[in-house]
């Protein structure tokens, strides 16, 4: 489907393309405020069962320490490429500006500013809600909730590192690429 659509966005020219890309920034504009909204708000357990905490200053505080787990160059590279490649496609728009010279240096450098400080507020905001490692079980989070964890001889659902912990962990940001849609 998205192959025809963009065929069909190629066939009718570069007019409909800058009106689709209209209505584009308006979904990511939504989609950001969406994320923004949701780091406020979550009553679901299962949820909080993967390591969402809402606005905490104790997970804020455990996510400060490093806990890289096999992170390399490139993965990290993965994440900030994208951001990169969209500024570039805005650059090449350039036959659609008035005043080229003057508009595409602006434009670029505004455009990595307000990437890089969307990425960085997203950071902060992911590490002040979200556990950086969670069982994912609902089991162990009612358990670890209402301190019935020892008697009960199961393992805290935030407690991922530990040798007495007999599941592994699948949820938090180091295990879940999700995190963000969870979040929202």
């Amino acid at each position: 489907i998205t192959l025809t659509l963009t065929l069909a966005l190629a066939i009718v020219g570069m007019e409909w393309v800058t009106r689709v890309q209209k209505a584009l920034l308006f979904l990511l504009i939504g989609s950001q405020i969406d994320f923004c909204v949701g780091t406020f708000f979550s009553s679901n357990i299962a949820e909080k069962a993967k390591g969402f905490t809402g606005w905490n200053m104790e997970t804020a505080a455990a996510n400060m320490k490093p806990n890289y787990q096999g992170e390399t160059f490139w993965t990290v590279f993965g994440v900030f490429f994208p951001a990169v490649t969209g500024i570039v496609a805005g650059a090449n728009l350039s036959g659609d500006l008035k005043d080229p010279a003057t508009a595409i240096p602006k434009g670029t450098l505004g455009a990595i500013v307000v990437t890089y400080i969307t990425y960085v507020v997203y950071g902060i905001m992911v590490g002040c809600t979200y556990l950086s490692a969670a069982s994912g079980s609902i089991m162990e989070y009612n358990a670890t909730i209402y301190g019935t964890w020892i008697e009960d001889g199961i393992s805290r659902y935030d407690d991922c590192f530990s040798d007495e912990r007999l599941t592994p962990c699948t949820s938090g940001t180091v295990y879940d690429q999700q995190t963000m849609a969870t979040i929202s």
